[in-house]
């Protein structure tokens, strides 16, 4: 799921300019067919990949892809990835992401009643 989600984030721009959906297409291809504990297990890649970005725009998609990943799983648990790595994320958005991102996490974090 890592190098997946790292590749639809190459060329991102172009392809966002060929294709206002690109990001929504990309990610529910990655989506499609994975039951839940697949969902559940992508999740600590998924973290990983946004601990690496430094752009707030990828850094906002990449929160909209995690909550995404969550309603697959259809889980209010909280990963120990997640759990564990929670305030190291957290200080990320808060140093690369915008409003939006930091916005979409919290909104995240009160989804699954991460407070």
């Amino acid at each position: 799921m890592e190098q997946k989600l790292l590749n639809i984030f190459e060329n991102w721009e172009a392809e966002l300019d060929q294709n206002e959906w690109y990001f929504r297409e990309s990610f529910e291809e990655l989506t499609e067919g994975l039951s839940s504990e697949e969902a559940f297990n992508a999740i600590p890649e998924i973290c990983s990949v946004l601990l690496k970005l430094n752009n707030s725009f990828l850094i906002g998609e990449t929160i909209d892809f995690l909550h995404e990943i969550y309603n697959v799983a259809d889980t209010t648990e909280i990963h120990s990835f997640l759990h564990e790595h929670l305030d190291e994320i957290q200080k990320h958005i808060n140093q690369y992401g915008d409003d939006y991102g930091k916005n979409a996490f919290n909104e995240f974090k009160e989804s699954i009643r991460l407070y």
